[in-house]
């Protein structure tokens, strides 16, 4: 809404479809042919507006989605549950390669090149199994966040094949 004395007053919904800045034109206002008593009304100023010389703006709504805090715990698990995957599959890794070189040790017995300390034979019982959890539990961490984003309306969001499987792609 935008006011000025002896005039009358523009009103306009305007529609935004991106998030960012939008920008309306206000066209040249009419003059008020009402009596004075008439046409004034109280005129509020935000604080974070730069009116131009003889226009004060009466009301700004800032443009906030009302599913900005689901979208961004949707975000925030899908980061968790990738990066968890990431630790898994980085675990799986250490693991596939400390068995193997276990197996060479053992089929080469005492003329063993590469060999297996107790210490990563025992850290390879439990970083085997932890690493399988934490691929298990980040994928569900990042179809939640996914099946939120998805849900909250907050923007487009779609899953996209590729080489190596689906990807999560839209604007957020």
């Amino acid at each position: 809404m935008v006011a000025k004395d002896g005039f009358q007053r523009y009103t306009r919904t305007v529609p935004v479809t991106t998030p960012g800045t939008t920008y309306e034109r206000v066209p040249p206002l009419t003059p008020d042919t009402r009596p004075v008593a008439e046409t004034k009304a109280p005129i509020v100023s935000p604080v974070n507006s730069t009116p131009q010389p003889g226009l004060q703006f009466v009301e700004k709504r800032p443009a906030v989605s009302a599913h900005a805090p689901f979208s961004a715990g949707g975000i925030t698990l899908v980061l968790a549950g990738s990066a968890a995957g990431i630790v898994g599959g980085v675990g799986l890794g250490w693991s596939f390669s400390t068995y193997d070189r276990l197996q060479r040790q053992r089929m080469a017995g005492a003329n063993a090149t590469d060999i297996v300390s107790l210490d990563d034979y025992n850290r390879l019982k439990w970083i085997y199994p932890s690493s399988w959890v934490a691929i298990g539990g980040g994928a569900a961490l990042a179809t939640i966040g996914t099946i939120i984003l998805v849900a909250s309306n907050h923007g487009r969001v779609t899953l996209v094949p590729n080489v190596g499987g689906l990807a999560l792609a839209g604007t957020f």
